[in-house]
């Protein structure tokens, strides 16, 4: 008995054997011309034939003249019928060779089910084989998929943050290289006494900056209860937990996010009064300069700062942060909300990060803290 793909190959030979007749032969051609002429000079050989039959018919009956178009007439119809059975032929052949075509077709479905069914049988029968991981196949494959998915989102979104913040820093670095240009042309020309106050400058500039922070607390104290009961801190267990989030649209990281519970032993007014010395940062020494005067100073902290660290390889680094905090006593809670904007120095020039944090201390239910 043939296999199937015995049955593909020949009838895969027919059809490229009919193809390869029809191109090498075609109906124009001068083998088809020769047979044309052949049969063409036949049908006239037989007419001719017929004519003297015709003749001796005639000259017996003189009195009644032949015909003249009935041999003209005879040939066209034997060219006629000759052309109708070419035809004939030309659509027996097409009809064969798309006869050829559907069962090769047919085979070709058949042969694909087939295989699809030999594929499920080994399948089952290796699930069989292992009853307890039939289903662990398909299940790690999904599971396989998935990861490399995720790792590949992962990595379109680390790559797109860089290359955003490679360009960020480009830009600011080639600010940077124009202002120092004019800088180093500007000392060449301003008197020295000007210069010198150029810390004064400075000074403005952060009472400025500053002042900007506090005025932003404000908001941020109006929309406190809804953005921490946003992120789930009521419900949340005792311990801290540390998220990302990133930006639907672009991809690119949005914010960074520090959610922190914790319990303490002490009742409410110990533990605000813990926590307001702690807003004060004395762990920060370095060039610290407190801003005091700028409005209700018992709740509130406004200081600048310089934070120095040693890199993995070797090099110092350094950067400004100018903090403002502020407290709000409540009749059973007490908020604390600060601000924070950091500069880079040194080869983080031009780099820089804002930070806002809220703090939300009350009476435990029991009253044990």
């Amino acid at each position: 008995m043939l296999s199937s793909t015995d049955i593909l190959s020949g009838a895969a030979f027919f059809e490229e054997a009919a193809d390869f007749f029809d191109n090498c032969f075609p109906p124009s051609s001068s083998l088809f011309s020769s047979i044309e002429e052949s049969e063409s000079s036949a049908a006239a050989d037989m007419l001719t034939i017929l004519d003297p039959c015709d003749e001796a018919s005639n000259s017996s009956s003189p009195t009644n003249p032949p015909p003249i178009n009935t041999t003209a007439d005879e040939r066209d119809l034997a060219v006629i019928a000759l052309n109708m059975h070419r035809e004939k032929e030309k659509l027996r052949r097409r009809k064969q060779r798309q006869r050829i075509k559907d069962e090769l077709d047919k085979l070709r479905r058949v042969h694909g089910e087939l295989d699809d069914q030999l594929k499920k049988l080994k399948l089952a029968k290796e699930a069989k084989r292992n009853p307890s991981q039939h289903w662990s196949i398909w299940k790690e494959l999904a599971l396989t998929q998935r990861k490399k998915r995720q790792r590949s989102e992962t990595e379109k979104r680390r790559l797109t943050t860089t290359a955003k913040t490679q360009e960020i820093y480009i830009d600011n670095l080639r600010g940077l290289l124009r202002q120092h240009r004019y800088a180093a042309t500007l000392e060449n020309t301003v008197p020295r006494s000007v210069i010198n106050t150029a810390e004064h400058r400075l000074e403005a500039a952060d009472m400025s900056m500053l002042s900007s922070l506090l005025l932003k607390i404000g908001p941020c104290l109006a929309k406190i209860d809804v953005l921490l009961t946003g992120c789930g801190l009521p419900t949340m267990p005792l311990g801290v937990t540390n998220s990302m989030h990133w930006c639907d649209e672009s991809g690119e990281l949005k914010y960074h996010q520090n959610l922190q519970k914790f319990a303490l032993p002490f009742d409410l007014e110990t533990s605000q009064q813990s926590c307001w010395e702690a807003f004060q940062f004395k762990q920060h020494q370095c060039d610290r300069g407190d801003y005091n005067g700028i409005g209700d100073s018992k709740n509130t902290v406004a200081l600048k700062y310089r934070v120095i660290r040693t890199l993995a390889s070797g090099s110092t680094v350094s950067v400004v942060e100018r903090r403002v905090a502020r407290r709000f006593i409540e009749q059973d809670r007490v908020v604390g909300i600060w601000k924070t904007y950091t500069e880079g120095e040194g080869i983080f020039r031009g780099m820089h990060s804002n930070q806002t944090g809220w703090s939300w201390l009350r009476q435990l239910p029991d009253g044990s803290g």
